[in-house]
């Protein structure tokens, strides 16, 4: 299960430089660590296996020292403090209360295939009453667009769309799509709402199968788009939650611990070129 914090800060700017200077990092560490590497190596000659060592020595350490520069970036961001970056699409929000009442119409969109209904619709349930909690219910209105091949899906998607509806008051806000023909998959399923509604809505939000999204976030990507309306896709940053499996409880812990590093540093040096996760996003 993934959750949301804040919306991650977005530079909006040119930020050739800062790839330049990141990306040269990367390929200084990872040539002077390789000089040594082969110094050492060298040192007993060269045979058969050390020229492979060699080899795939250089693209994991280029890995790991990618690494360690995002997380040192967001390191020294978080040490200035994120207001401070005149590059950060948040700035305009510090200390200013958004207008929940002037934020126009925004769709969130959940295509869904033979998935565990029941997780789904609780998931919409919680960002439901929560928008409701903050009264930004208004604002927003969600579609649950189906490609399940399952027959009994259907049905069970159905029902339980209805049973939403009624425990929550949502109809006319929550709405229910099967598609006939499920043509390009998630893809198709979302061109294809776009092509029938998407003309009543300014935003869109994308949720995933078992996203949940707080009402602040929602409000506050929603605000970020009329605060800037060059930015064609502005995401948050996805935290696994409610792990269940040792693995999972390890990732969530790791992720917590130090994902806020290498996220804040990723925005640092992507900046407006950064990639698409798929959801999450407006």
């Amino acid at each position: 299960m993934e959750t949301d914090a804040h919306p991650a800060p977005v530079l909006i700017r040119g930020d050739a430089e800062r790839q330049w200077i990141f990306l040269t990092g990367v390929v200084v560490l990872t040539g002077f660590a390789t000089w040594v590497f082969a110094d050492l190596l060298w040192a007993g000659g060269l045979d058969l296996i050390d020229r492979l060592l060699l080899v795939v020595f250089v693209p994991l350490f280029a890995f790991v020292a990618f690494g360690f520069l995002q997380a040192l970036a967001g390191f020294f961001v978080l040490l200035a403090g994120r207001g401070r970056d005149p590059r950060s699409i948040t700035q305009l929000l510090e200390g200013e209360p958004p207008d929940v009442a002037a934020l126009p119409p925004t769709a969130l969109v959940l295509p869904i295939y033979n998935e565990d209904v029941s997780r789904v619709y609780e998931g919409l349930r919680a960002i439901y009453l929560d928008l409701v909690r903050t009264g930004a219910i208004d604002r927003f209105d969600f579609f649950i667009l189906s490609d399940s091949t399952d027959p009994s899906k259907w049905i069970e998607e159905e029902v339980a769309w209805l049973d939403l509806c009624k425990q929550v008051k949502g109809f006319g806000r929550i709405f229910y799509r099967k598609r006939a023909v499920p043509l390009n998959r998630k893809s198709g399923n979302v061109s294809d709402f776009l092509r029938r509604w998407g003309r009543s809505y300014r935003y869109m939000v994308i949720l995933d199968a078992d996203s949940l999204m707080s009402a602040d976030t929602l409000v506050r990507l929603a605000t970020l788009m009329e605060r800037h309306p060059q930015a064609g896709i502005i995401q948050s940053v996805p935290v696994p939650v409610q792990g269940r499996t040792f693995f999972s409880r390890m990732m969530q812990f790791g992720s917590t611990l130090y994902g806020p590093l290498f996220q804040i540093g990723q925005n640092y040096w992507q900046g407006c070129s950064g990639n698409y996760w798929g959801h999450n996003a407006i």
